[in-house]
């Protein structure tokens, strides 16, 4: 199963009715709740004298209207543009295509690096332009500045670290736990045995096929590339596959493709989200916490979200004295390879504290 990363649009545009500044802040849909938090802050900052369209709020684009139309139009009607890059987004041939859409008409656009996503980090074109990290409070200023110069307004920049905080704070948690976190995906062999000498040519036309550069060396660890180990033992009968999550959405919809040609199948699977974090210990109070959730008690002492069941615990790292990592093991999953879930599942465990940062001494 293929997963489309959708990219929203925030939009502040000139010429509306009652001639209210209007601009476009072009962000990826994963980053949908910060940006409608920040949204609602510079509506409150300006008393909503300025139009913020956002079509991922609801609000800027009414139930019925058409979203394609509505995305259209504002582009035409922009009068500045941010370019919001987190590590969600910096790979997005869309956030390209809006912020070129809108430069070639002579519109100033500004790329901001949010969720410690550094500009210095991102390619051409949009590092070419003039922009700004979002890491503290005061870059929030940076937003209400530009505003100030390309509309003519006065207001105040002169952002808290609180306010800074509730918008960021837990999307830079998340996006940590995303960033330092690996896969670990075991599954069966389920060709016949005689075609075994096969299975490894197969993986490596599917990794052909879909443009992933990589290095065989035979042995058990016979295939490596950036950020991915896959191991093959004949015995058990079992592939391993070990994924760091930035690149998970690169090499996930590969391996989604052999299960789909009945060359694999799923078997089991760890997320480790290495140290950094704590983790709520006990299943009684990690159920209390998830409560009101979309997670659910299973028996077991498993949980159920998605349709993949799983438990989670906390572990001595080693070589680390008094670091943690947690491990989240995966006992049923049937669409586990499709990379939302995860991130989802990751959004709940820390806006219900089942998992803190570690603050260090």
């Amino acid at each position: 199963m293929y997963s489309v990363n959708i990219t929203f649009t925030l939009v502040l545009l000139g010429g509306s009715i009652m001639d209210k500044p209007i601009i476009f802040f072009s962000h990826s849909s994963k980053d949908k709740e910060v940006l409608i938090k920040l949204k609602e802050l510079i509506d409150e900052r300006t008393g909503r004298a300025i139009d913020i369209f956002l079509s991922s709020d609801g609000q800027s684009i009414p139930l019925g209207r058409n979203w394609v139309k509505s995305v259209e139009d504002a582009l035409l009607k922009a009068s500045i543009m941010f370019v919001f890059i987190s590590p969600n987004s910096y790979t997005s041939n869309w956030l390209n295509f809006e912020a070129g859409h809108v430069y070639s008409r002579g519109i100033q656009v500004v790329p901001v690096g949010i969720l410690g996503l550094d500009l210095n980090h991102i390619n051409p074109p949009l590092s070419l332009l003039q922009g700004f990290n979002c890491d503290k409070a005061n870059s929030l200023d940076n937003i209400i500045a530009i505003i100030n110069q390309y509309c003519k307004t006065t207001f105040k920049a002169d952002f808290t670290e609180e306010e800074f905080n509730k918008i960021f704070n837990n999307a830079r948690v998340i996006s940590s736990i995303l960033a330092i976190s690996f896969l670990k995906i075991n599954l069966k062999i389920i060709q016949p045995p005689e075609e075994d000498n096969l299975l490894i040519k197969t993986i490596e036309e599917q990794l052909k096929i879909s443009g992933i550069n990589f290095i065989y060396s035979g042995g058990t660890n016979p295939i490596h590339s950036n950020g991915l180990e896959l191991s093959y033992t004949l015995p058990n009968r079992r592939v391993s596959i070990r994924v760091d999550k930035l690149v998970a959405g690169i090499y996930l919809p590969v391996f989604q493709e052999l299960l789909v040609k009945k060359v694999l199948e799923p078997e089991d699977a760890q997320v480790i989200f290495a140290t950094g974090f704590s983790l709520a210990i006990g299943y009684l109070r990690q159920s209390a916490l998830l409560k009101d959730t979309d997670v659910q008690m299973k028996e077991g002492e498993e949980f159920m979200f998605q349709g993949i069941y799983f438990r989670i615990n906390q572990f001595s790292a080693s070589g680390y004295e008094g670091k943690y990592y947690i491990r989240m093991d995966i006992i049923f999953h049937d669409n586990f390879i499709s990379n939302d879930w995860l991130e989802h599942l990751i959004q709940i465990f820390v806006n219900t504290h089942v998992i803190e940062v570690v603050e260090d001494n």
